[in-house]
């Protein structure tokens, strides 16, 4: 079985850096097309016409049985990706869609004006994949007959590897450390953490906080500290590689009340290093996660409530180290690379062979 699937050249971005942990787990023949930025200061349009045009003498050339469109359901994406999918169905080519972002807001304005065109182009895919149960109801609903199925982001293999993982010995060193680690943006819920940390922080003095990541909000995150002069807050900026590996292996708690999300990488990461979670009900999130047993999802945003529930943690030294190893035990079961791989190569197996 032979594959093309278009993923992004950038490996800093979640749809990137999930494709480059899965491709040593393949075992069918899945080739990569790569589109987007390769070097600065080149201009997106003729950039994006060049990506038509190999894409178009890539498949011309090749026998592939599936062509694999990874976008957002966010406008430029929708364009952009759209015109990979109409282009592969001119070739006659069995597709997947796999929606790998989702915008609340422009999943409003396709509902109310581009319903009809947007059923067009997305639902010939052969099948579709979402990230959480909602994305799928909402495919449904706006006519959608083509499978959808719900699907996961991955951790790395690596992770569980037993000189890497933590050892579920979360604040025994006397001090206690918060992790938000995401991008820096309002609705990923940052102001929320710091609130709730500034909180806690006058009833535990032991506590830090890390706060990780890059986006375009860390300017007046920093400036928002220096006014409320909120100590012991670490801000390395983006992390990758052993440095993130190691800011998940100093955190004892894992904070996200995030307000608008698919299926976040940082999450299941957090879960996978034995870090017990307090997160929102959005996105896949809800369709997997257990109250109580993973940590909590608190209904609200609120900085109250979110130190609330850090603080039953805080207190309580062998629940977190309990609720860290389900946690770790969870991921190790549902969102390693290669488990993910067998997933998504079973519904390459459906989609190609379902009709003859």
């Amino acid at each position: 079985m032979k594959i093309l699937l278009i993923r992004p050249f950038k490996s800093d971005g979640g749809v990137g850096n999930y494709y480059d942990n899965i491709k040593t787990h393949f075992k069918y023949d899945v080739r990569y097309f790569y589109t987007g930025e390769r070097k600065r200061n080149t201009i997106p349009v003729l950039r994006l016409i060049s990506d038509y045009f190999f894409f178009t003498m890539v498949v011309a050339r090749n026998d592939y049985d599936l062509i694999h469109v990874n976008p957002s359901l966010r406008f430029n994406a929708v364009i952009r990706d759209g015109i990979f999918l109409l282009l592969s169905k001119l070739f006659r080519k069995k597709t997947m869609v796999f929606f790998r972002g989702w915008d609340d807001e422009f999943e409003n304005i396709i509902r109310k004006r581009y319903t009809k065109l947007f059923g067009l182009v997305f639902f010939s895919a052969d099948a579709i994949i979402v990230l959480a149960s909602r994305f799928k109801t909402t495919l449904q609903e706006m006519g959608c007959t083509s499978p959808v199925f719900i699907e996961t982001t991955l951790v790395p293999d690596e992770v569980f590897e037993p000189n890497k993982i933590n050892q579920f010995n979360n604040g025994s060193s006397g001090r206690l450390n918060i992790l938000f680690l995401s991008r820096i943006e309002k609705y990923k819920g940052v102001y929320e953490a710091l609130e709730a940390f500034i909180i806690l922080k006058k009833r535990y003095a032991y506590i830090t906080m890390t706060l990780a990541g890059d986006g375009s909000e860390l300017k007046a995150v920093k400036e928002f500290m220096e006014n409320r002069n909120v100590a012991d807050v670490i801000i390395p900026g983006w992390l990758d590689g052993e440095k993130k590996a190691k800011a998940y292996e100093n955190a004892d708690i894992f904070l996200f009340p995030s307000y608008a999300e698919g299926m976040p990488n940082s999450l299941l990461e957090a879960m996978a290093y034995g870090l017990p979670v307090i997160t929102k009900p959005v996105g896949g999130i809800k369709d997997f996660f257990r109250n109580g047993e993973m940590g909590f999802l608190a209904e609200t945003a609120e900085p109250e409530v979110l130190a609330q529930l850090c603080e039953i943690l805080i207190r309580d030294n062998e629940r977190r180290e309990c609720i860290g190893r389900f946690n770790f035990n969870y991921a190790k079961e549902h969102f390693t690379a290669s488990n993910v791989c067998k997933r998504l190569e079973a519904i390459y197996h459906y989609i190609v062979n379902k009709n003859g």
